[in-house]
């Protein structure tokens, strides 16, 4: 503990930030004001995403062996049909 007590803060301002805390600071300073609209298109562009490949992802479940739901991993059912996954 008293090691570790000399050692400078990771907290104090100016010290190293890594990449990705850097980046999320200059979007947030740069797209702040728009963030929430951003977000919204987003939404909207994962939706007709998803909406587009649900003909594959139903036909590759389809074709998942039945002992693939048992796998005590996976919240839904591999029966065509059943689960969250066939909403």
């Amino acid at each position: 503990m008293k090691e570790a007590l000399t050692l400078p803060s990771p907290y104090w301002p100016g010290t190293t930030t890594d990449p990705d805390l850097r980046y999320a600071a200059y979007m947030m300073a740069t797209w702040g004001p728009h963030i929430e609209q951003w977000r919204e298109q987003q939404a909207v562009l994962f939706t007709q995403l998803v909406e587009a490949v649900r003909p594959l992802t139903n036909a590759l479940r389809r074709r998942m062996p039945p002992s693939a739901g048992q796998t005590g991993g996976w919240p839904w059912s591999t029966s065509p049909g059943t689960g969250s996954w066939a909403t």
